[in-house]
Parts: C-alpha cells; sequence; structure tokens
C-alpha cells in the first residue's frame, strides 16, 4: 500500500556555497575545535582555572573561627590536610607581609627610624596574632602527633631572614624575625603547660640559622631568636613603659612576654 504525504515538502537544511549545510558545518566546527586541542592544552587549563579558583577560595578568617577550626580538625586523622592548609596559609600570609615594601628596613633620620621601628613592631605583632593563637590552642591539645606541622610554621618565619637586603638599618632588619620569636616564645610556654618537654627543646634548638654571608656559625633559636638581638631596647623604651612611666630595665622580655600572654 502507498502512502501519501499529508503536508507540504520537509525543510531542506541551508546549502552552503561550497555544497556543506549550515547544520553539518556547525557540527563539524564543534567536534573539530575539541580535536584540535592536544591532552596537554586541556589539562593546563583545566590546572588553571583550579588555581584561579582556589585563590579566590583562601580568604583570610578571623581568629576565633581560625581556632574553631583548628579544634575540630585536629584530633581528626581525615582532615589533617585541613589543618595543614590553616597554619601553613597564616605562615605564609605573615611571609608575604614582611617584604620591605611594606616593613620598611630603612630610614634616612633618626625619627624616622623610630617611627618605621614603632609602626613595624605593631604591624609585625598584629600580622601574627592568628597564628600565635594558632600554635598555643594547637600544641596544647595536641597529643605530639602534629610537632613537625608547629615546627614547620617557625622554621618558614626564621627564613624570612635569608635574603639579604642591599641597604638596611640593623635594628629594622633584625625585627623582621619577631614574627619567628612570638611562635618560639608561644610554643615554648604551651609545651611547657602541656608537659612536651620534647617539643619545648626541639622549639629552642632547631632550626639551625645564621646571617647570610657573614660567616658566624649557624646556632639554634635560643641564640638568635634571643629578644636582646630582635627588639632594639632604645626603640622600646620609647613605645613600652611601665605602668608607672618607668623605663623597662629588660624591656624585649616584657614586650615579648606580654605578646605571647
Amino acid at each position: 500500500m502507498k502512502t501519501r504525504a499529508t503536508g507540504g515538502k520537509p525543510p531542506r537544511p541551508e546549502t552552503h556555497p561550497t555544497g556543506s549545510t549550515t547544520t553539518g558545518r556547525r557540527d563539524r566546527g564543534r567536534s573539530s575545535t575539541i580535536e584540535e586541542k592536544s591532552a596537554d592544552e586541556l589539562f593546563a587549563g583545566l590546572v588553571q582555572q583550579v588555581e584561579a579558583l582556589d585563590r579566590t577560595a583562601v580568604v583570610p578568617i578571623s581568629r576565633d573561627v581560625a581556632v574553631v577550626r583548628l579544634k575540630r580538625a585536629l584530633p581528626d586523622p581525615v582532615r589533617r590536610i585541613e589543618l595543614f592548609d590553616l597554619v601553613d596559609q597564616e605562615a605564609t600570609r605573615i611571609v608575604n607581609r614582611a617584604m620591605a615594601e611594606r616593613r620598611p628596613i630603612h630610614a634616612s633620620s633618626e625619627q624616622e627610624a623610630a617611627d618605621v621601628f614603632s609602626n613595624s613592631l605593631r604591624g609585625y605583632r598584629a600580622d601574627s596574632d592568628v597564628l600565635l593563637h594558632l600554635l598555643a590552642n594547637g600544641v596544647f591539645h595536641d597529643d605530639g602527633t602534629h610537632d613537625e606541622l608547629w615546627h614547620r610554621a617557625v622554621t618558614r618565619l626564621v627564613r624570612v631572614r635569608d635574603t639579604t637586603p642591599g641597604s638596611y638599618l640593623e635594628v629594622l632588619e633584625a625585627l623582621r624575625h619577631l614574627p619567628a620569636l612570638l611562635a618560639t616564645w608561644t610554643i615554648g610556654v604551651a609545651s611547657i603547660l602541656r608537659g612536651h618537654e620534647e617539643l619545648l627543646a626541639k622549639a629552642l634548638t632547631q632550626p639551625l640559622w645564621t646571617y647570610p654571608h657573614s660567616g658566624h656559625p649557624h646556632r639554634g633559636p635560643a641564640w638568635f631568636l634571643n629578644p636582646h638581638r630582635i627588639l632594639h631596647d632604645g626603640g622600646l623604651h620609647t613605645m613600652h613603659r611601665a605602668e608607672n612611666g618607668n623605663k623597662f630595665i629588660y624591656p624585649p622580655e616584657q614586650l615579648a612576654q606580654g605578646d605571647a600572654a
């Protein structure tokens, strides 16, 4: 039995001057775009997108939020990467902000040097605030599982002075070790309260460091993070006095104790 079409003729695809149809050209265009990219190009593009997403995801968090996240991740082996990132990102932030562009190490006059010293000291202390609280809570509540994580953070802060600046004032350049001093002090106090003598011993003896190209032997934090080697008495007397207005006999220790408390 023959059938008869009840409607008009079906629409014909638009014909291109070369003889190909529009629909076919579009389909081939789409497929050729994918085929022309190699696997390396596709993978590189994917990596760039992931890295961009990661950069937007790393935003500063408040001290209280950071401590809560640390306490949740600390006892959970599954969240060890989250714990590592939490501490490492704060150490990275301090290192990045310790550059000479943000924390000058040169001044053209005595008054300018005093002002830079005061501003930098407060800046280093503010930059270190979240990390110090993470270290204090982490060391105190940890059972020794994450000792390397706490020690790694201090080591990164110590390495800030591995780069020799071209021109500097010694009192301003030495101040770059203030975050490392505060972190070591915090770990030491928390270790004593926790009864963790092994970590205390490590905090005072490692890492070894000496100023680049000085020819001096490498020594432990108990020596190169001595408050008197980092905090200039003259600058401290100006900005940090006793309650009765008198000068402290040992102002560096007074300041470090207050900051790590």
